[in-house]
């Protein structure tokens, strides 16, 4: 969000407008894009893209493709069957744990836990 910036300097219109081609690649791509690819795809350097990344959107490349993975875990443990384990496979990240670690970092429960709670929302309902 260009209002939300931390600094003083204004970017350029073409500066956010990589960045946004970024984030709307990422939001296809978050399972296996690297911070490098996507400045690659922005056009500048990766350390250029990193700090411009975090100031335009107000967090690092990595932590808003963490928010993308957990979203679809999310989708993925109230709409199908998956296991946890397929689940951490699918959206990208590398061990069943880690999806776990980051789940509860994000949710404050495991992803078990918020299927269990999601499901007796649902019957609420």
């Amino acid at each position: 969000n260009p209002n939300a910036l931390k600094s003083n300097v204004t970017p350029t219109k073409k500066l956010i407008t990589s960045v946004e081609k970024v984030m709307k690649l990422s939001e296809k791509r978050f399972y296996d894009m690297t911070e490098e690819e996507a400045a690659d795809i922005a056009g500048l350097s990766y350390s250029y893209f990193s700090r411009t990344f975090r100031r335009l959107v107000g967090m690092s490349f990595t932590a808003y493709i963490d928010t993308l993975k957990i979203k679809e875990g999310e989708r993925l443990l109230v709409t199908t069957e998956m296991s946890v384990t397929e689940i951490g496979q699918t959206v990208g990240f590398s061990t069943t744990s880690y999806f776990i670690s980051r789940f509860k970092h994000h949710h404050g429960i495991s992803p078990q836990k918020f299927r269990t709670f999601y499901a007796k929302k649902q019957d609420v309902i």
